[in-house]
C-alpha cells in the first residue's frame, strides 16, 4: 500500500500485495467479544500448570495444497479439501479482508490463485 509497484499494475496476480484489518474499526461488537474471550483464555492457561500447555507452532501451507477459495463474509476462506469440509475449520486459512477494500483485494486474491493452483 503506497509502495512503487514499478510500472506494474496493482490488479495483477504476480504483484505482491499487503492489507491491514483493524477488527476494532471491522466490528467493535466481535473484537470486544474476542478481547474478552482472550483474556478469559489467558485466564485460564494462568491456571494451568506449564506442563498442560500444547507447543505452538508455525505451519506453512503450499499453494498447491489448497483446493477451494471461498469469499465468505468474514474474508477469503482458503481449503485443501475441493468441497465443504467438516475439517475446514481446523485445516482452512481464513484471510480477513478489510470492508472498503474486499472487491479488489478479492478479485486479486482469486487471480494470485488461479494462476499458482491452476
Amino acid at each position: 500500500m503506497g509502495a512503487a509497484l514499478n510500472g506494474a499494475r496493482a490488479s495483477d496476480p504476480g504483484v505482491a500485495r499487503e492489507w491491514r484489518v483493524d477488527p476494532w474499526r471491522e466490528s467493535r461488537g466481535r473484537a470486544a467479544l474476542a478481547l474478552a474471550a482472550s483474556l478469559g483464555g489467558c485466564a485460564a492457561v494462568a491456571a494451568m500448570r506449564p506442563g498442560l500447555l500444547p507447543a505452538l507452532g508455525l505451519s506453512v501451507v503450499a499453494w498447491r495444497e489448497l483446493r477451494r477459495l471461498d469469499l465468505v463474509p468474514a474474508g477469503a476462506l482458503f481449503s485443501p479439501y475441493g468441497r465443504r469440509h467438516p475439517l475446514d475449520p481446523h485445516r482452512a486459512l481464513l484471510l480477513p479482508l478489510p470492508a472498503g477494500e474486499r472487491d479488489e483485494l478479492a478479485a486479486w486474491l482469486r487471480a494470485t490463485w488461479e494462476r499458482h493452483v491452476r
